[in-house]
C-alpha cells in the first residue's frame, strides 16, 4: 500500500496524513513492514527518523529500502 502523503496546497493537515509517515505498508502474512524509499545517497530527514523510531515503540518494523535487494524476503513466496 502506498501512503499518499504529499502535502497539496497545504491541505497535507486537513487530509489527516502525518508528516514523516513512510512511503509504502507491506503486508504479508499477518506480518506487517512500513517501507521509506530512498535512493542510494538520499537521507532519511529528522521527522521520518522521529516517526519510524515512534512506529518501532510500538513494536512495529521499519525499513528504510534502497532497492529491491532490500525487500525480497517480502516479495517471495
Amino acid at each position: 500500500m502506498h501512503i499518499p502523503n504529499q502535502s497539496t496546497r497545504g491541505r497535507q493537515r486537513w487530509s489527516g496524513l502525518m508528516p514523516g509517515a513512510p512511503d509504502l505498508v507491506a503486508v504479508k502474512h499477518g506480518r506487517v513492514v512500513f517501507l521509506e524509499v530512498k535512493t542510494e545517497k538520499g537521507k532519511v530527514s529528522e521527522k521520518q527518523s522521529e516517526v519510524h523510531d515512534l512506529l518501532c515503540l510500538h513494536g512495529m518494523e521499519v525499513r528504510v529500502v534502497r532497492g529491491a535487494d532490500d525487500i525480497m524476503d517480502l516479495v517471495q513466496l
